[in-house]
């Protein structure tokens, strides 16, 4: 198995690195309105890092993607390498959305079929989602267990997402 959309592009030459790391913890669940529906509901997720390899390529900044899923899977609207690494930026994808981790079990049980952001069928409208975003950009900057920058000091995180993703970010706003 291998990550799902890896980039086909050959970041070793651009002195960069794609990584995917598994994130697991419990988030609260909101509606649309931002009413809090739940605390503490388990989750399990996937971010896909692309970022250089060292840090003086790095312009400090990580532009930090909900991953779009109108097509009915995560799809990465926003990268686009020539602006991102040329620029010196990092890039993450966030799986924050059921249609696109369902979609990612679907695609490799054995890779992705734990993967869960609806607290066990129980939130399907994807109200988990804004928490998940949040947690997975501070795991960016964490200063303890696995470190998906690389080392890399980061100085900005930027929450990017196109269409149907930013206007889930309207809300998450």
């Amino acid at each position: 198995t291998y990550p799902f959309f890896s980039t086909y592009l050959d970041l070793a030459r651009q002195k960069y690195v794609e990584q995917e790391f598994i994130l697991s913890g419990v988030a609260d669940a909101y509606s649309a309105t931002g009413a809090l529906l739940a605390e503490d509901v388990p989750y399990r997720t996937r971010i896909v890092v692309r970022r250089p390899e060292r840090n003086r390529q790095f312009n400090g900044t990580v532009l930090v993607e909900w991953q779009n899923v109108t097509a009915g899977y995560d799809l990465d609207a926003l990268w686009s390498p020539d602006q991102i690494m040329d620029r010196g930026y990092a890039w993450v994808g966030v799986s924050a959305q059921r249609v696109g981790v369902d979609q990612l079990a679907a695609w490799s049980p054995a890779r992705y079929g734990t993967l869960d952001v609806t607290g066990g069928r129980t939130f399907m409208a994807d109200e988990m989602s804004y928490d998940v975003f949040s947690q997975a950009a501070l795991a960016l900057t964490a200063s303890e267990g696995v470190d998906p920058m690389g080392g890399l000091r980061v100085d900005n995180l930027l929450a990017v997402g196109a269409s149907q993703s930013a206007g889930r970010m309207t809300i998450y706003y």
